[in-house]
């Protein structure tokens, strides 16, 4: 994958199960982790960074500390099937609204 745009690959993943999400998300972390000197440094640089907070998130089901509010509301689409697949807790959303 060379697309470095966080919503196309949110997009990618969005109606996948949680398992698959995960792994995904952490395959891709770590691609752009080792990525260091490819030509778009600061674009993998920059998506590495939304991708680990993502799976901040997803792990722990809290915003990711210094995350601005557009970036997190991001999430909420790919939340919002997770708890219709009963995959996340319906509670998850709430934090989108603090």
């Amino acid at each position: 994958m060379t697309n470095y745009d966080f919503e196309d690959f949110l997009s990618s993943i969005r109606h996948l199960d949680r398992q698959d999400i995960h792994e995904i998300a952490n395959k891709r972390f770590k691609e752009l982790e080792k990525s260091k000197g490819v030509a778009n440094k600061k674009e993998a640089i920059a998506l590495a960074k939304q991708i680990e907070q993502f799976l901040y998130w997803l792990e722990s089901g809290r915003r990711p500390p210094g995350i601005d509010k557009s970036e997190f509301m991001k999430f909420k689409p790919l939340c919002q099937n997770l708890i219709e697949k009963k995959q996340a807790k319906p509670s998850y959303i709430t934090i989108f609204e603090k």
